[in-house]
C-alpha cells in the first residue's frame, strides 16, 4: 500500500475538512449550551423576584405574630421548642434530657 503524494494529501485535506467541521459544530453547541443556561438562569431570576415581592407582606405579617422562640433555653442545655409548654420551666416538673446528634451510622 503505497499512498503516492497525491492520496496524502487528499487524506490530509479531508482530515483538516472533519475537523473544521466539528470544532464548528462544537462551537455553536457551546453557545447554544449557555444561551438556554442563561435563558433558564434569568426566568428563574424573575420568578423569583415577582414572587417575592407578591410573598413580602405575608412574610412581615408571620414574624411579627411568632414570638415563641425556635430554641427553649433549659437548666439542662438547650432543647427544641415545641410551642406547647411556656418558655420558663417549670420547677417542679422534670425534663427530658435534650436530643443527642447521631454523629456516626454503622
Amino acid at each position: 500500500m503505497n499512498a503516492t503524494p497525491d492520496s496524502r494529501a487528499l487524506r490530509r485535506r479531508r482530515q483538516n475538512a472533519r475537523l473544521a467541521l466539528l470544532k464548528r459544530r462544537t462551537a455553536v453547541a457551546s453557545a447554544l449550551g449557555f444561551a438556554a443556561l442563561f435563558g433558564l438562569v434569568t426566568q428563574h431570576v424573575v420568578k423569583g423576584a415577582s414572587a417575592g415581592t407578591a410573598a413580602a407582606p405575608s412574610r412581615r405579617s408571620g414574624t411579627a405574630s411568632s414570638s415563641v422562640p425556635f430554641f427553649d433555653a433549659n437548666p439542662s442545655g438547650f432543647a427544641f421548642d415545641e410551642g406547647s409548654e411556656s418558655a420558663q420551666p417549670q420547677s417542679g416538673a422534670s425534663s427530658p434530657p435534650p436530643p443527642v446528634a447521631q454523629t456516626s451510622v454503622s
